[in-house]
C-alpha cells in the first residue's frame, strides 16, 4: 500500500477502533471568563444555582471561583429551607399526611409501586403481606400454613410430658423415647433403686395411654 494513502471514512464517520491522533477532531475550546484572563478554559462552572447555563474557566480561576461561589447566595431563607428539605427526599414530590386527601395520594403511590414491583393478581404465595400494605390492589397473598393443633386430653398431655415429648410427637418418636427410658430406668441398670422403679412405672403408664389412643398415628397429608 502506498505511503501517501489517505483514509476517507464513509459518510464522514471514522469507525476505526483507534484512529490516528492527527485525525481526531479537536475539542471545542473556550476562553476563560475571568475578567482580564485570556487563557484556554476547559473547566465548566454554573452561572447561578437555578440556571442550567455554564461559564468556562482556566484551572487557576475555576479553583478561585469554587472557593468564592455560594450556591445559596441568590436564595431567600424560605427558598434555602425548601431546598434543604427537598434534598432529604432527593427532591421527589412528597405529601403531608394530616388530611385524608394526602393519605389517599400516599395509598395510590404505594399501590402503584407494588404493581410495578410485580405484586398483582398473579403474584405467587411466596410474597407475604403481613402488614396489609398492598391489600387494596387485589393481590393473592396467602396466609402462612400452620400445622393443625392436636386436641389432647389432660391424661395425654401428662403422658407426653412424662416422656418429655412435644405435643406434635410422631408415633416413631414416642416408641423411640419409650425404649430409651425403659433402658435408663430398668432395675438391672439401677441396682434395684426404688426411685428408678417408680419412674419406670410412670413411663410404662404414659406409653400405654399414648399407645391406646390415636396420638402419633395420624396419617400424613397427601403431597400436593
Amino acid at each position: 500500500m502506498s505511503g501517501s494513502y489517505t483514509y476517507r471514512p464513509p459518510l464522514g464517520l471514522d469507525i476505526r477502533v483507534k484512529p490516528p491522533r492527527e485525525s481526531r477532531v479537536e475539542r471545542e475550546t473556550h476562553e476563560c471568563a475571568w475578567p482580564g484572563c485570556q487563557n484556554n478554559a476547559p473547566h465548566r462552572a454554573p452561572k447561578a444555582s437555578d440556571s442550567s447555563d455554564f461559564q468556562w474557566f482556566c484551572l487557576d480561576h475555576v479553583r478561585a471561583f469554587n472557593k468564592s461561589w455560594d450556591f445559596f447566595q441568590d436564595m431567600s431563607d424560605s427558598e434555602v429551607r425548601r431546598f434543604v428539605e427537598g434534598n432529604l427526599t432527593g427532591h421527589r414530590p412528597t405529601w403531608q399526611m394530616r388530611d385524608g386527601s394526602n393519605s389517599q395520594k400516599w395509598s395510590r403511590a404505594m399501590r402503584a409501586s407494588a404493581a410495578a414491583a410485580g405484586f398483582n393478581k398473579t403474584a405467587g404465595p411466596k410474597f407475604q403481606d403481613f402488614f396489609r400494605l398492598f391489600g387494596e390492589i387485589g393481590g393473592t397473598q396467602q396466609p402462612l400454613r400452620q400445622k393443625p393443633v392436636r386436641a389432647l386430653t389432660r391424661s395425654q398431655v401428662r403422658a407426653l410430658q412424662t416422656l418429655d415429648l412435644e405435643k406434635s410427637a410422631t408415633r416413631d418418636q414416642i416408641k423411640a423415647r419409650y425404649k430409651e427410658l425403659v433402658k435408663r430406668y430398668h432395675p438391672d441398670a439401677n441396682g434395684g433403686d426404688t426411685a428408678a422403679v417408680e419412674r419406670l412405672r410412670s413411663v410404662i403408664r404414659a406409653y400405654q395411654i399414648l399407645e391406646s389412643s390415636a396420638i402419633g398415628k395420624e396419617q400424613p397429608a397427601p403431597a400436593r
